[in-house]
């Protein structure tokens, strides 16, 4: 009903603006005028700090004094909002305030104009002040308010008007005027035009806020329009705006005829009707309408809504439906936000805004994305918005700009020409008209140009000419390809007579000479002397050679084992002459033990050192053994010094000494004999003195003949030992015989001169004990007698006392103590050291401190005893005690009490009783019904009343507590007040209020019956109350427990909506509205990271401009978290890059040159596999190189990630056999940037699975070559068995250096991972995969470090190249190297090892550090750069340019890379990005031309050898023929 009045209200005059802020609401205000002079909520429609609040009555401005509306223009609708020279604003405000404010403000935008309504608290006075022009009004004021409907008075509705007509300016309250204003000339009249000007409702400054109030309506108005249209007087309802209205109103609202009044509640947190709004509405800052549930909340994308029923809607025009996020267009186009449904500009019908169904233009079509386009054969130079806008092409045209320039022809095979048409491009001639398509047919292949098919008038080629059908090489040139190409007739090489190559000659000019891979070259046995373009120039070599640079100097020898020698060939050493040094047998292996040799087995000289020829080989000179073999160095060694003879090294066969005896090492003096000399002379051995049985010195013995006896210390020869005594000669056996057993030291047997028990003397046979001692063991003890107590006179234990020394003591458990009624005055230490007690003593610890009292009625006191309770004192010294009587607790004689056995008693005339109001019960005196025990100041207890209420109480500090109720119908609190009903939360049980369980608002014992706002009953029991899904239980509430959500957005415009805790649903593209400020053309999809993460990633068809806005609304309304939390917020803004659309073009160029490079490298690593592998592994460590920059945080451009990510997966063709193995999801996932590199699962064995695979394929290949080994197949078994050689070692090491930083790499990736452990998985799958993942990140950290120190122990064998075993193991980290500039420049794989290392540990851990992360990669990319060029390492130069070629473009490209960090310009970007491609292009280019040349050389080098083989074939063969003619004819003869 009320938008119906409303309709009215407006239709009655000329509209300009008018908000309806009780039916419309959100964070823009829909213009009901239909001008479109839309408003939003606080100063930006994008945040809510100075946003109204929503109610039933219509927007709230807050107590703080900051809110706003911003009328246009804002950031909503650009139009400018210009008012006419006459006008009337009107606003219906019900104020709540007790400040100053404005209640709105006009100004423009140098602040030279401007007025405003302000109110001022004091005396509520209404103020209006206004400039225009050169004139300047004053702060003109009202009159005070005297009156109910006087200015503003508080918790009434006012209607506020403002007219502005000429040179009058008016303010009016409830249709009364307050304010009059004449402006000084019509000069200065208010006067807008075009300028540009801003208006809010409300308004602050430094000094005055904004109001507290609640505006219903706001209206601009072009006329003055008068105050009793829209006024009315007091009025009764009736009509009533909201479901409650006070009694009457005054001032009420005129709606036509009609009036009614509006609920003047003040509270926004409220209904009109006073009923307070869920915490759902409040926690999110807006009211509510028709119920306490039903919030204002806007969730609307064009933050405008209505109410509809018992929804909120989005608020859309008349030819569109609302829903609760946005509006849907009746016609299929699309609500523009501001006004209507629109189509593309280009569509006369769409069903959806940018897909036509019907165009404007004729001679055009729809597309499938946006609009229309001019049909084939015409264009456009205007927009598609007229019906002529199409024009026709040129008549040669398919598609053109202009009317004579052609895009595209209507010919194949023909091109737009400059100025009119088309032309057939060359290598065709016209053969029609250029309408036609099939106008321009095709020359002979050969022709440039032709003007016939076959008739060429230039030929492609140079070098060839024209000839009956198409073209041929000239004289002197051959044919180099295929004539259509420019180069195809080539010169021949300056060697050759004939050639059908560049450098590949048919015949050579020079005799002995033979075509190679370039020109010719001498034969073998022959030498270069002058210039292969003269028939002389190679002459024959010395006999002996193969091959030689000068006469008789040759480079190779023909015999086996010769090396090259001053003139011809020498034999090696252990080899000797048996033949001709021109037999390739000529030269014959010595004996293994020959250093040289005349004859197989006549040595010359002998391997080992004192060693001698032999009839056979070489034997061991004398003095010396074999201790090895004869075919070593050191097989002789010298026997031990004292040995005449010996067949091991210290074990003597014979001593040279006399009196000496073979020991385990060399000899010994036998026994009586000592070392005089020594033990390499004859009389080094001589006798001791005769009581030694050995000595060191002639009379120093080192032991003695004599059993029992020692060497003696002092003097020459022996002595007897302790506990002996001298009984015959020291030079026999027996010389020393025993003492007794208690003697230590003895003359005869049983004469002692010491004893061995302490405390003890030598007695007449043996030992006895001194006295004040006792025996305590047998006398041949150390400790046989011991010592008494210090207190004992005698004893027969050690702390025992039989008698003590001191008076007044007695024997104790140990020693001695004080008789009773004496005590210890210190150490018990003589006869006055115990003293007596107190009298009233029996035992005591100090003269006046008794331990046990005489009395037995009496206990020890601070001084002697005191009479125990219940007896008093009869006498003293001593102490008697005497019984009080029965009541008594204590007493001073036989009739007065002093204190009570009865509780709570009291003394009366020193007799017990209990107090007035009490009995005795239990031995305890308690109060009768009605009264309470309280102890009174004098310390006496009384019985005092209870509370009325109360039948029995008790006192709680300063009220009467009530243990039971007076009145039986009354119920006894926890608080312990008796009440005629319990309150809620508390039920009645026997007469008690009782709690109710926690969040129960009723119950009884049993059960809960509701509960609390915001809490559920359990399903199962309905004993307990739980808070619902997104409310947390605090002191017996349900409060809201909200969690929140942040969003970013990376560099590429990737949107990261991250919440706080892992939220319930799965978000898609239906549960997220994404609009972008001033973008039409985008799309956007969403993904999930984990419920925690999601990404909206956007998709872009026009550039989009650094800080443009991006709105992301969450639809899917509440969202609840696994912890049962709800969002708080659901609309976000963030702000994107820059984003060019050419960024599309370089990914699609990327995509197809990088299919081209896959093609080439593939083609080129085949060829390399099969002739050197070098250049292989050069050209796929530059591609590990460059992919692996991926794995980095830096963010590279989608165009450079597509192309450097094009060049993975050569190996997709091989299957990855760990993935039917393991589980993927058996690990967590990897981090983001190992994600987005590729990796989809952090498990180890997937991830180098393809490598993995590759190496098994390779092992196959094992079998059949060593099955194939056994066959003769020529020099093909020899390569077949270098191959087999390979495999046991080369062939490993070459995969572990391959595959290095892959397995590296994922072996780390695998243990940033955790563990996980599924039902549906083999548990151990993980752990193997981890542990696995760990031996091997071991093996990668430790390899660079293994390798230096093993080449650093081994670089002996590594420069000398004659330890045949340890090339054979470990020759492909070596053989490819000069190694001839000191230790490091052998040590290439070391640098490799290391580069690697580095680069992986940086890419997987310093990803938060991007500076530091691409600043020590380019460091180790410019470390092993530097090193190929210092050392310049490898043999062959193409190996080296291809190295050198591979780290340059990994250091330039990770240079380009780095700089991307500090560089906004998305121009400069591109550039960057095109020429990292160039770059990493132009490398692996060289490379594949470098892998090309290296084959070609190597099949050149190959079809040399099998020409040069061919030919000594046929020479061994003529001279065979001439040696059988030759014996036949001699057989003749």
């Amino acid at each position: 009903m009320i938008p119906t009045l409303l309709l009215i209200l407006v239709a009655e005059s000329s509209v300009l603006v008018e908000y309806r802020f009780a039916d419309n609401f959100g964070q823009v205000f829909h213009d009901y005028s239909g001008n479109n002079y839309h408003a939003v909520n606080g100063d930006s429609y994008l945040t809510t700090s100075k946003d109204t609040t929503p109610t039933d009555r219509g927007a709230y401005f807050d107590q703080v004094g900051a809110d706003i509306i911003t009328l246009p223009s804002n950031d909503k609708v650009s139009t400018q909002l210009n008012l006419p020279s006459t006008f009337t604003i009107m606003l219906w405000a019900n104020s709540y305030d007790d400040w100053d404010y404005f209640i709105l403000y006009r100004k423009n935008s140098d602040g030279s104009n401007y007025f405003y309504l302000k109110r001022i608290d004091t005396n509520n006075i209404l103020a209006c002040k206004i400039k225009s022009g050169t004139y300047t009004s004053t702060e003109t004021k009202s009159a005070i308010e005297s009156y109910k409907e006087s200015i503003f008075y508080l918790d009434f509705w006012n209607l506020i008007t403002l007219i502005i007509s000429g040179t009058t300016v008016k303010a009016n309250t409830n249709g009364i005027n307050r304010i009059t204003i004449t402006i000084s000339s019509t000069a200065n009249e208010w006067i807008e035009g075009t300028n540009s000007y801003s208006m809010t409702i409300g308004h602050t400054d430094t000094s005055v806020k904004s109001m507290e109030a609640v505006l219903w309506k706001f209206t601009i108005f072009d006329t003055e329009v008068s105050d009793s249209d829209y006024y009315g007087g007091s009025y009764t309802p009736g009509n009533c705006l909201v479901a409650s209205c006070p009694s009457s109103c005054n001032p009420s609202i005129k709606i036509g005829t009609n009036y009614y009044c509006m609920s003047v509640n003040k509270q926004s947190t409220q209904l009109g009707t006073g009923t307070s709004c869920s915490s759902t509405c409040t926690n999110s800052n807006v009211g509510c309408f028709t119920s306490a549930s039903n919030c204002l909340t806007c969730s609307c994308s064009y933050y405008s809504c209505i109410i509809s029923g018992s929804s909120t809607v989005c608020w859309c025009p008349t030819d569109a439906v609302s829903t609760s996020t946005g509006c849907t267009c009746n016609n299929g186009g699309t609500y523009d936000g501001i006004s209507t449904c629109v189509c593309y500009t280009d569509c006369s019908a769409c069903t959806v805004a940018l897909l036509c169904t019907s165009c404007i233009a004729s001679n055009a079509s729809p597309t499938t994305t946006i609009g229309y386009k001019c049909n084939d054969k015409y264009y456009n130079t205007t927009a598609l918005t007229t019906s002529g806008a199409c024009l026709s092409c040129y008549s040669h045209c398919a598609t053109c700009s202009q009317a004579n320039i052609c895009l595209a022809c209507i010919a194949n095979n023909a091109s737009p020409t400059a100025s009119q048409g088309c032309a057939c491009d060359n290598k065709y001639y016209l053969s029609g008209d250029l309408t036609s398509s099939n106008a321009c047919s095709a020359c002979h292949i050969h022709c440039a140009t032709c003007n016939q098919a076959s008739i060429c008038l230039t030929c492609i080629s140079a070098n060839a000419s024209p000839t009956s059908i198409g073209c041929a090489c000239n004289n002197k040139y051959y044919l180099n390809g295929d004539l259509i190409s420019s180069n195809a007739c080539n010169a021949c090489h300056s060697h050759c007579i004939t050639c059908n190559q560049a450098n590949i000659c048919l015949a050579c000019i020079a005799a002995n000479a033979s075509p190679t891979s370039i020109g010719c070259a001498c034969d073998n046995k022959y030498y270069l002397t002058g210039d292969l373009t003269s028939s002389n120039a190679c002459t024959a070599c010395h006999s002996h050679c193969a091959e030689c640079d000068q006469g008789s100097k040759c480079l190779t020898c023909i015999a086996q084992y010769a090396n090259p020698s001053t003139i011809g060939c020498e034999c090696k050493i252990k080899y000797y002459l048996s033949t001709s040094l021109t037999d390739i047998n000529g030269c014959v292996s010595c004996n293994s033990q020959c250093a040289s040799c005349i004859q197989a087995d006549t040595c010359s000289t002998c391997i080992t050192v004192n060693a001698e020829p032999n009839s056979i080989g070489c034997s061991c000179k004398s003095k010396y053994y074999l201790s090895g073999s004869l075919e070593s160095i050191d097989g002789c060694t010298l026997c031990y010094d004292h040995c005449a003879t010996c067949n091991q090294a210290d074990i003597c066969q014979e001593c040279i000494t006399i009196n000496a005896e073979v020991a385990s090492v060399g000899c010994q003096c036998k026994s009586g004999y000592y070392l005089a000399g020594a033990l390499t002379e004859i009389d080094g051995c001589s006798q001791c003195y005769n009581q030694c049985k050995t000595c060191e010195k002639s009379d120093v013995c080192l032991t003695c003949i004599t059993d029992n006896a020692s060497p003696s210390p002092s003097s020459y020869g022996c002595v007897c030992n302790s506990m002996y005594y001298l009984s015959g000669a020291l030079t026999a056996v027996n010389g020393c015989s025993p003492c007794h057993s208690h003697c230590l030291s003895c003359v005869e047997a049983n004469k002692c001169i010491d004893c061995k028990a302490l405390n003890s003397s030598p007695s007449i046979i043996g030992c006895s004990c001194n006295p004040n001692t006792y025996s305590s063991n047998t006398l041949d003890k150390i400790d046989g007698c011991t010592l008494c107590h210090e207190h004992c006179a005698s004893c027969n234990e050690t702390d025992i006392c039989i008698t003590c020394i001191y008076n007044n003591t007695v024997p104790s458990i140990i020693g001695c103590t004080c008789n009773e009624g004496f005590y210890l005055s210190g150490i018990l230490n003589s006869s006055s050291s115990c003293l007596s007690c107190h009298s009233d003593c029996y035992t005591c610890e100090e003269a006046d401190k008794c331990l046990l009292c005489i009395d037995e009625n009496s206990i020890p006191d601070t001084i002697g005893c005191t009479c125990i309770n219940g007896y008093y004192i009869s006498s003293i010294d001593p102490l008697r005690c005497s019984a009080c009587l029965d009541q008594c607790k204590t007493c001073t004689n036989s009739f007065n009490c002093t204190s009570c056995k009865i509780s709570n008693a009291i003394i009366v005339s020193g007799s017990c009783q209990c107090p007035d109001n009490s009995i005795e019960i239990n031995n305890s005196c308690v109060c009768n019904d009605g009264f309470f025990l309280i102890k009174e100041s004098n310390n006496e207890n009384v019985c005092l009343e209870c509370n009325k209420k109360c039948k029995t109480c008790c006192y709680n500090g300063n009220n009467s507590y009530c243990l039971s109720c007076f009145n039986s119908t009354d119920i006894l609190t926890d608080t312990g007040d008796c009440i005629s009903a319990c309150l809620n939360g508390y039920y009645d049980e026997n007469g008690i209020c009782k709690v109710c369980p926690e969040l129960c608002n009723s119950c009884n014992s049993i059960e809960c019956f509701s509960c609390v706002l915001n809490a559920d009953l359990t399903n199962v029991d309905r004993k307990k109350c739980y808070c619902k899904e997104g409310f947390k239980q605090s002191n017996n509430n349900c409060l809201e427990d909200y969690f929140e959500a942040v969003i970013s957005v990376d560099n590429n415009n990737k949107i990261k909506v991250e919440f706080e805790e892992e939220i319930k649903v799965d978000l898609s593209v239906e549960d997220i509205l994404v609009s972008i400020q001033n973008v039409q053309k985008f799309s956007y999809s969403v993904s999930k990271n984990d419920f925690k993460t999601f990404y909206v990633t956007l998709n872009f068809f026009e550039d989009v401009y650094e800080g443009t806005i991006v709105n992301v609304t969450l639809i899917d309304y509440p969202i609840f978290s696994k912890n049962g939390k709800v969002l708080k917020d659901y609309a976000y803004i963030v702000k994107i890059n820059y984003y060019l659309v050419t960024s599309k073009m370089i990914a699609a160029m990327a995509n197809s040159t990088s299919t081209a490079s896959k093609f080439v490298i593939t083609s080129s690593i085949t060829m390399a596999i099969m002739t050197n592998p070098s250049a292989v592994w050069i050209l796929l460590n530059t591609i590990q190189m460059v992919q692996y920059m991926l794995l980095s945080d830096n963010q590279i451009p989608e165009g450079l990630e597509t192309f450097i990510s094009g060049f993975g997966n050569f190996d997709n063709f091989i299957p990855n056999p760990f993935l039917y193995i393991f589980d993927l999801n058996s690990t967590s996932m990897p981090c983001m940037q190992v994600k987005d590199f590729g990796y989809s699962t952090s498990v180890f064995f997937i991830n180098i699975g393809i490598s993995i695979a590759q190496f098994c394929i390779i092992l196959s290949f094992l079998p059949l070559l060593y099955i194939l080994s056994k066959f003769d197949l020529g020099k093909i078994s020899l390569k077949i068995n270098k191959l087999l050689s390979n495999y046991k070692y080369s062939f490993f090491l070459r995969f572990w250096s391959q595959a290095y930083l892959d397995i590296g790499i994922a072996a780390i990736i695998q243990l940033r991972s955790v563990i996980i452990i599924k039902e549906i998985t083999i548990p151990g799958y993980g752990h193997f995969n981890y542990f696995s993942a760990a031996l091997c990140a071991i093996l990668f950290i430790v390899t660079p470090l293994c390798f230096i120190i093993a080449s650093y122990l081994f670089r002996s064998d590594i420069f000398s190249e004659e330890n045949e075993e340890f090339i054979s193991k470990w020759g492909c980290y070596y053989f490819e190297f000069k190694n001839n500039k000191g230790f490091m420049s052998c040590q290439y794989y070391f640098i490799y090892f290391l580069r690697r290392l580095g680069f992986s540990l940086s890419q997987i851990y310093l990803n938060s550090y991007p500076h530091i992360q691409g600043g020590l990669n380019i460091l180790g990319s410019l470390i092993q750069t530097g090193y190929l060029f210092y050392f310049r390492p490898f043999k062959e130069r193409s190996i080296l340019l291809s190295n050198m070629i591979g780290e340059i473009c990994v250091t330039v490209t990770m240079g380009l890379v780095y700089s991307l960090m500090f560089i906004k310009s998305l121009k400069t970007v591109a550039y960057i990005e095109k020429s990292t491609i160039f770059v990493i292009l132009s490398g692996m280019v060289i490379e594949i031309i470098i892998s090309i040349y290296i084959t070609l050389e190597s099949f050149a080098t190959l079809l040399k050898n099998v020409i040069k083989s061919k030919k000594l074939a046929s020479l061994k063969s003529a001279r065979v023929n001439a040696e059988t003619k030759y014996t036949l004819e001699n057989d003749l003869k």
